[in-house]
């Protein structure tokens, strides 16, 4: 009786252990997490532009530590929503591909959605992927599927 306890005790122990490896995976490598959207920090960028289609042209300055609205009026800038525009220039995107002009109007990126300028790199925001929760944009001649 004794015996088969002990028999018990050991193979609770051995699923143990096979369900730590196979959690944790030891000796495999984390996978990149993929290459930043553009090369701009943004602590760098002193300028941003938005255009919409049918809506009127959206231009944040730096000036100092603040951001101000410059048009269509000036204003102060909500410091929460230019960080979210701001964090783009970081976003990582796992693949890209070349943009080839004739195929952009599958990526919805003809007619984008937003064009947004930071400083001067311009990034075109496209149509959802249809399976992924993943927005395609446009920068330096690359698209890439970013997630959202």
């Amino acid at each position: 009786m004794k015996n088969r306890w002990l028999l018990n005790v050991g193979l609770a122990l051995l699923v143990g252990v096979l369900i730590l490896v196979a959690l944790y995976k030891p000796g495999t490598e984390k996978e990149p997490e993929g290459t930043p959207l553009t090369a701009l920090n943004a602590e760098a960028i002193q300028r941003i532009r938005l255009l919409r289609p049918k809506q009127p042209e959206i231009v944040l300055e730096k000036h100092g530590d603040e951001w101000r609205l410059t048009t269509p009026r000036a204003a102060r800038a909500n410091s929460f929503r230019v960080n979210e525009l701001l964090q783009l220039a970081s976003t990582r995107a796992s693949t890209h591909f070349p943009a080839v002009p004739a195929e952009l109007g599958k990526f919805g990126l003809d007619n984008p959605l937003a064009t947004l300028f930071l400083n001067d790199a311009e990034i075109r925001f496209g149509s959802m992927h249809p399976l992924n929760n993943q927005l395609y944009v446009l920068h330096a001649g690359q698209v890439r599927p970013v997630h959202r």
